[in-house]
């Protein structure tokens, strides 16, 4: 049992020197959005075309999370910038993080190298059931409001 400290814990990463690894990711990995001067006028129809023809290429490359935001809902086309609803802050930042690649596709394939991509936030309203006996009169009276005066007539109350 004479083992020394330095045998029995294996050798660490010097964290000065990390970054100096090549298996860290550096900032110039990334992709970067194919630049270019063409900008053909493009029609919706080859638009939408090429984009679910991306987002079948997308479901072969089992990238499930972009396909489904892709082909849910049907992306608009204002002149150059393409808008697609997203639903949450999850779905956003997986947009964000594919624009490059999106953006390279779809301009090579549309000759339109002035196209952009936005994420537009779906905004949502949440309606509450009615629970207690008055909330559900209240409703009722919203869609009958000769309900209300049947029940003045009668002078009913409420249980």
């Amino acid at each position: 049992m004479g083992a020394t400290a330095s045998a029995i814990i294996p050798s660490l990463p010097d964290l000065n020197t990390i970054y100096d690894n090549n298996s860290v990711a550096k900032e110039g990995d990334e992709p970067e959005l194919i630049r270019g001067t063409e900008q053909r006028e493009v029609s919706f129809n080859q638009f939408i075309a090429i984009w679910n023809a991306y987002a079948e290429q997308l479901k072969t490359e089992n990238k499930i999370n972009l396909y489904t935001m892709m082909t849910t809902t049907q992306p608009r086309l204002n002149g150059t910038l393409i808008e697609i609803d997203v639903e949450n802050g999850v779905q956003m930042d997986v947009l964000q993080s594919a624009k490059v690649d999106v953006l390279n596709y779809l301009r090579v394939k549309l000759q339109n190298f002035a196209l952009d991509l936005q994420g537009v936030m779906m905004e949502f309203t949440v309606s509450r059931k009615p629970y207690t006996s008055q909330e559900k009169y209240q409703a009722m009276v919203t869609k009958n409001p000769l309900l209300d005066t049947l029940r003045k007539e009668f002078n009913l109350g409420l249980s």
